[in-house]
């Protein structure tokens, strides 16, 4: 969909959500719970990564899968932004609520997991609020400006790392160390689970890319996804290729590849925002088709993100840790309880899709902006 919303354009009723949007999102909690699972269930046998990918093939498969979750997350979370303020009579001042909401979450879920967060952590969710606070100044900005800021994140974060003398691998223990100078500003900017530098850049290329949406002309938003992965992969490439520029000059850091983000390195995140915004233009050329179960699966699933997100997390990390069962299952064991629990959250959702999915999470992210609307109409029954 365009943002000048062409004439056969029709919202979807009621809600107006767009299934193919939440659908993705869906996918994104999936493969956000499968990584997450895996690694608080199994207890895997100490070999090094390449050694467990030759030992565990399709398990480590699906565990590097799963890092596609956030760039999904954070870039539909940027095309959310611009379909909301398209809509008549959308205001910025309800996303600005929105994300201060999203980031009061973030700081529970921070005392919620504490053997994985600190207080002072820096997660997705403080994220994505911190970018729907700023996304009407950027939905208003021309395209060209917000391409810029899209480059020059990616161009900073080597840059700030550097300054920062940041490790090549960030453990759990120092993403969430709030005793270097700069503190949490500095695990927000730079070395936290999901720092601005670069994340932000994906939530606009989000924005970028719903102005691009046009369903007769796929190519326009296939185009900057392939450049993305073919200029990740090309850094990638010199990296490997031992290059002394690429390997231990003074921006070595800006070739980097490794199959993580902590911290985040620009090769890698170059192809998985072009790999998110190729799942957004598929899933945008078949919207119209009727996707049957799964997509109402996953649609579910993508309506109560948050709410999973909290409830896996206290189950199997919280709870894991103070039952002593944090690690202790074979390779089969954990899979069969991660199928379970997604199979057990397919059933509730759908009992609860029923009702909207009133009481959850993203219910209460929105309960302010509808005491607004309700104030709203009070008052101009009143005049």
């Amino acid at each position: 969909m365009n943002s000048t919303a062409p004439s056969n354009w029709k919202p979807a009723p009621v809600t107006g959500r767009l299934s193919h949007i939440d659908a993705l999102r869906g996918i994104a909690v999936i493969l956000m719970i499968q990584q997450h699972m895996l690694a608080w269930l199994w207890n895997a046998p100490r070999l090094t990564f390449p050694d467990l990918v030759r030992a565990y093939p399709l398990s480590m498969g699906m565990n590097l899968l799963g890092n596609l979750a956030a760039p999904l997350f954070i870039t539909l979370a940027g095309t959310g932004a611009g379909l909301f303020l398209d809509r008549p009579g959308a205001r910025g001042r309800t996303l600005v609520m929105r994300g201060a909401c999203i980031i009061l979450l973030g700081l529970a879920l921070n005392l919620l997991a504490p053997y994985w967060f600190n207080p002072g952590t820096w997660y997705v969710l403080h994220l994505i609020g911190l970018c729907l606070m700023i996304s009407p100044a950027l939905v208003r900005s021309p395209s060209l400006l917000l391409g810029a800021l899209c480059m020059g994140a990616f161009v900073a974060t080597p840059l700030v790392q550097t300054w920062l003398s940041t490790p090549i691998y960030l453990p759990e223990v120092r993403l969430n160390d709030t005793s270097f100078p700069g503190g949490v500003v500095r695990l927000a900017i730079a070395e936290g689970h999901f720092p601005v530098l670069p994340w932000m850049a994906l939530f606009i290329l989000g924005i970028i890319a719903h102005r691009m949406a046009k369903p007769e002309k796929p190519a326009c938003a296939l185009a900057p996804a392939a450049g993305l992965i073919a200029a990740g992969a090309t850094l990638a490439l010199l990296y490997r290729q031992g290059h002394a520029f690429a390997t231990y000059g003074p921006l070595y850091r800006a070739f980097v590849f490794a199959p993580y983000f902590f911290p985040p390195h620009p090769p890698l995140m170059l192809v998985l925002a072009g790999m998110a915004l190729a799942f957004m233009t598929a899933a945008r050329l078949i919207r119209r088709e009727d996707g049957g179960i799964i997509i109402r699966v996953l649609s579910r699933f993508g309506r109560a993100s948050i709410t999973l997100l909290f409830v896996h997390a206290m189950l199997f990390n919280t709870l894991g840790h103070a039952t002593g069962l944090y690690r202790s299952f074979s390779i089969t064991g954990s899979w069969l309880i991660i199928a379970g629990f997604l199979l057990a959250a397919a059933v509730a959702l759908a009992s609860w899709s029923r009702s909207g999915f009133d009481y959850g999470l993203e219910w209460l992210v929105r309960l302010p902006e509808r005491s607004l609307v309700r104030e709203w109409r009070i008052s101009l029954k009143s005049d």
